[in-house]
């Protein structure tokens, strides 16, 4: 009968008293596990100090960042207003000066003459529809940049109320508080 040849593994080698198979230098199950959980460990002491320490500051910092955004976006939102404001103020007088300029045109244009000509009342006209068109553009410019601007700031508003709120979830969470649900999940329970 024949016999199987010897099995190469378990053989040692004559320069070292370690094994050569390379199934011997493997890491075994039980030191992977224990090289994952030294890594599991450092990341949960590192959570903890988190916790522990000085992360109450830190988001105390971020609410206060958040806060001088807030005051910041609404001071940038009543200066849009104000500019608003003095533009549909300007748009105003430049109108009633394009009024006045037309009239006085036509006044002086009678008065030389006793019967104004219907080419000279047509081009000038023109000359006013389109210092009116030049004024109704503008004004519509205008109205579409405030909206634009208001509807930004509402927008940076609530974005930054939210990061409020998830900071002082944070915060009671690092200093082990309860936390206290939005106001419409009360509602739901």
């Amino acid at each position: 009968a024949a016999q199987p040849p010897p099995r190469q593994g378990g053989q040692v080698n004559s320069h070292s008293d370690k094994p050569s198979s390379p199934v011997a230098t493997q890491p075994t199950a039980r030191s992977r596990l224990g090289l994952r959980l030294r890594g599991n460990r450092a990341t949960w002491l590192s959570v903890i100090v988190v916790l522990s320490g000085g992360c109450g500051t830190w988001t105390d910092a971020q609410v206060g960042l958040v806060d001088q955004a807030k005051r910041g976006t609404e001071l940038l939102a009543e200066s849009n207003a104000e500019r608003s404001i003095r533009l549909r103020a300007e748009l105003h007088l430049r109108r009633a000066a394009l009024d006045a300029a037309f009239d006085a045109d036509v006044r002086d244009a009678s008065v030389r003459d006793a019967e104004l000509d219907a080419d000279w009342v047509i081009a000038h006209r023109q000359a006013y529809a389109i210092g009116l068109d030049a004024l109704h553009k503008r004004q519509l410019e205008e109205a579409t940049a405030a909206d634009t601007d208001r509807r930004n700031a509402r927008a940076a508003l609530a974005a930054l109320d939210r990061l409020a709120w998830l900071l002082d979830l944070q915060r009671r969470a690092a200093r082990f508080q309860p936390l206290t649900p939005e106001p419409n999940d009360a509602a739901d329970e």
